[in-house]
């Protein structure tokens, strides 16, 4: 049998709500596999970005481990869920979360300048025009300000940004939600191509037509 990348066990995430507490996640597990691209849905409110965090390893619950390709890591090591990230994530935000102020180029190659060795700026440059063609860009000036782009345009480069160390998974929040039909359908598609070159893809979402493409789907209630 071949080994997921990723193994989410037993995640549990509870938080106080009012006079009581509300439970977001139960025990939850989840297995993805190289290629495989999952969809997660579920009504606003339901913990759908709760979730996509904490198998990021950008958020820790109060119970349950994180393995990415045979690494496991406790939700009490932030330290290993911080090295499992940057070794193998690529996390696309629901907002893009791009620095306005910075050309396209800045944005997409900033994961890069935190590795150690740092890449030089001409290998930044190269790989920064690479995964611009990957995300249908290939034309777009790394120099251009982020500022100028169309809501279509930021969000490829978002995910230009999540992709450019080359993550074994990528982990995208609602990315379609603030995309028209033409530009939502084609980012759809990006990602779907992305599972298809062999990266395992989590995606919540309440686009059917995203949903559609996933090999399968996880309903939270």
């Amino acid at each position: 049998m071949i080994a997921p990348l990723l193994h989410a066990d037993r995640l549990t995430q509870v938080y106080p709500d009012g006079a009581g507490l509300r439970v977001i996640l139960d025990g939850f597990s989840l297995y993805l596999h190289r290629g495989e691209m999952i969809g997660v849905g579920g009504p606003s409110g339901t913990g759908k970005t709760t979730l996509l965090r904490i198998l990021a390893g950008l958020s820790a619950p109060q119970e349950g481990t994180l393995s990415v390709l045979g690494e496991r890591a406790h939700v009490g090591d932030p330290r290993a869920l911080a090295r499992i990230r940057n070794a193998h994530i690529g996390y696309l935000a629901q907002t893009g979360d791009l620095l306005n102020d910075e050309s396209v180029g800045a944005n997409i190659d900033l994961p890069l300048r935190f590795l150690r060795p740092a890449p030089s700026r001409a290998e930044r440059k190269g790989r920064t025009q690479r995964v611009l063609a990957v995300v249908g860009l290939g034309g777009l000036s790394p120099e251009r300000p982020v500022d100028t782009l169309s809501g279509g345009q930021r969000q490829r480069v978002a995910l230009a940004r999540a992709l450019i160390r080359e993550p074994d998974i990528l982990i995208a929040d609602e990315p379609t939600a603030s995309l028209d039909a033409e530009a939502a359908a084609a980012l759809a598609t990006l990602l779907r191509a992305r599972a298809d070159a062999g990266t395992g893809v989590i995606l919540a979402s309440h686009d059917l037509d995203v949903l559609d493409r996933c090999d399968r789907l996880i309903h939270l209630p």
